[in-house]
This record gives structure tokens, C-alpha cells and sequence, in this order.
């Protein structure tokens, strides 16, 4: 993918969407997904709440338990019950797997042309900047990469706008991007380009783990030592968090440690059971779902909210609640330095 095609792609926006769940509910496209794969107008806000990508820690987002809709969609039970327990009492929470599972052209790809290795450095947000020795990250690449015919790196549209894929194609590699994460063809274009491997590597623990492996593309994490910054101290610790000291990272970080040819039966069915594989719904079953939520909606509006806004006993119930809430130390392993940008 040429220089501009990239900067174009991945060029900053406004997220553009009718859901009232906003933003989260159009992170990556979820709520687009969804309805095409229903059939349900692009312009129609569903009930729902989606839940975004894989959780770093038990606690769900404050976002998502004061979401102005009735129905929580997560990706398996075990998220279902966290919220269950977390939220502020009638909203229910279903479990039916990623949305990337409902995209036409997700699954197991068809055996490529030429051995293709596909590369994703960890990634950048709005809020968070990580950096990492690109020198080295080169280095491995080249060394993985001479087992196959064609080196492909996916750089998050942050660290295209940052300067890293102009980095590594200055550096002789391809380079290509899913876009800009309000783009609702995200995790389309994402699968394409996961289509194209026949293997993976990452320098850390992303969702690219979990998606390549439900695709039976064989990948490992060769982590580095990663910088992690932020405007503000606060900022650091709310979005800052990576994670490892959680039972599915400590777990996935041991199963994806080193290169394979193949997936094993292991490492797929420990991510089918994270991602929800086993509660993905038909689309008559996703239409009674969100047909469900459309029925409960007016009611709950109007119990819980005026103008929008949390009625303020609901919202005392939920300061309450949220100060009750076990508060987790960040942990901050050794790989990894934190530091609040000046």
C-alpha cells in the first residue's frame, strides 16, 4: 500500500453515527456490523450496548454500566456475569461472541498463493502513546520472515499518523493499514488483511491474537520493551493499564510464546471460549435480540433518564455501587515503562 493511500486511510475524523450508545457502540464498526449482518437499517440506533474488544481487567466500563439502553451485548458469559453483577440493576447482558464475527468474510482463509508473514507492532489510541525500539522490531521481523516469501506489517492508524509505517517503509517493507478505528469498514478491511497470512507475529497481546487464531492462522507474541505515556497521570492509569497481571493475559501470553506451523487444539479452544465462538447468533436470533431491546428501550428511558441524562437517585445508586467496587493496582511489569508526558 502506497505512502498516501495510508496517510489517507488512517487520517484522524469525527466518528459519524446515529447509535445513542456513542461513541463506544461504532468503535471499529461494531453497531454497522451488526446491522448488516440483520438486515436492519444503517441509519436505526439499536438499544444496545457492544462491548468493545477484549478487557484488560475484570471491571467493566463506566460508559457501558451507565449506557442509556437496556441490553449489554458481550462476548461470553463470563463477561455477561461481570456485568451482571457490576451494572445498576434491569439491564441484561447476552453474550454473542466479537462482532467481527458476523462479517461475511470472517473465518479460516483459503491456502494463499505465497507464504505470507503479517506483522502487527502494538499500537497507540487517542489518549495513550507507546513506543518501542523499531530497530529491533525490524530485526525480528526479518528473521522470522525468512521462512516465508512476502513480509506484510499492519500499522494501527495512530502509528501511521505518528510516523512508524513511513519508518518501516523507508526501511524497505510493505506496509498496510485497517484504518482509522471510526471507519465502519475497520475489522472488514482487518480480515482481509488477516486472509492474506499464513502466519502472524506481534510484539504484544492484541485482539489480532484472538482473531487470527478463530481464523486458524498460527501466531505468537515476541514482546518487547514497550513506553507506555500520557497527558496526565490520570489519563496513564484509566488507559494505561495493560493488563498482564490478568489470568486470560498471564494464559494467552504462555500459549502464543513461541512460533508455531499450526494452531493447536489448545490455543483455539482456550480463544473460542474468550471470544464467545459458542454464542454466536444466528441472524434470526441477533434480530430477536435487538427487537427485544427495541420493546424494553421506551421504558427504561424514561424510568432511568430525563433529558439524557442519569435521573439523580439512579446516579447516587451507581456512585454507591461504583465506590464499592474492589480497585485493582495497575500492574507494571518490568517490560514495560510508564511515563506522563510534560
Amino acid at each position: 500500500m502506497e505512502a498516501a493511500q495510508l496517510f489517507a486511510l488512517a487520517e484522524d475524523r469525527e466518528l459519524v453515527t446515529p447509535e445513542i450508545h456513542y461513541p463506544p457502540n461504532d468503535f471499529y464498526g461494531h453497531a454497522h456490523i451488526l446491522k448488516q449482518y440483520t438486515g436492519l437499517p444503517l441509519d436505526q440506533p439499536l438499544k444496545v450496548a457492544i462491548q468493545h474488544g477484549f478487557r484488560r481487567t475484570d471491571l467493566i466500563w463506566i460508559s457501558d454500566l451507565t449506557a442509556r439502553v437496556p441490553v449489554f451485548l458481550c462476548s461470553n458469559e463470563e463477561m455477561a456475569r461481570a456485568f451482571e453483577k457490576q451494572t445498576l440493576g434491569p439491564e441484561k447482558a447476552v453474550p454473542i461472541g466479537f462482532p467481527m464475527m458476523y462479517l461475511p468474510n470472517f473465518g479460516a482463509p483459503p491456502p494463499p498463493d505465497e507464504r505470507c508473514l503479517v506483522a502487527f507492532p502494538t499500537h497507540s489510541t487517542h489518549t495513550i502513546t507507546k513506543t518501542f525500539d523499531v530497530d529491533a522490531f525490524a530485526r525480528r521481523i526479518e528473521g522470522y520472515g525468512q521462512q516465508f516469501d512476502r513480509i506484510l506489517i499492519c500499522v494501527y492508524w495512530k502509528n501511521v499518523l505518528d510516523g512508524l509505517a513511513q519508518t518501516l517503509i523507508d526501511a524497505g517493507f510493505e506496509c498496510t493499514t485497517a484504518g482509522h478505528m471510526f471507519d465502519p469498514e475497520f475489522l472488514l478491511r482487518l480480515s482481509s488483511i488477516l486472509q492474506s497470512a499464513t502466519a502472524l507475529y506481534t510484539n504484544e497481546l492484541g485482539t489480532q491474537v484472538l482473531y487470527a487464531t478463530l481464523m486458524n492462522i498460527p501466531v505468537w507474541i515476541d514482546k518487547q520493551d514497550i513506553r507506555v505515556s500520557a497527558e496526565s497521570g490520570a489519563i496513564l492509569q484509566r488507559d494505561g493499564a495493560d493488563g498482564s497481571h490478568h489470568r486470560h493475559f498471564i494464559d494467552l501470553a504462555r500459549l502464543f510464546a513461541e512460533p508455531r506451523d499450526k494452531v493447536s487444539e489448545e490455543q483455539f479452544q482456550y480463544v473460542a471460549d474468550l471470544t464467545g465462538l459458542a454464542d454466536f447468533k444466528s441472524k434470526d436470533e441477533l434480530r430477536e435480540i435487538l427487537a427485544i431491546a427495541e420493546a424494553m428501550y421506551p421504558s427504561f428511558e424514561r424510568k432511568h433518564f430525563v433529558n439524557g441524562l442519569i435521573k439523580p437517585k439512579r446516579w447516587r445508586h451507581f456512585a454507591h455501587r461504583l465506590s464499592s467496587r474492589i480497585q485493582r493496582t495497575i500492574h507494571r511489569p518490568e517490560s514495560k515503562h510508564y511515563d506522563v508526558k510534560v
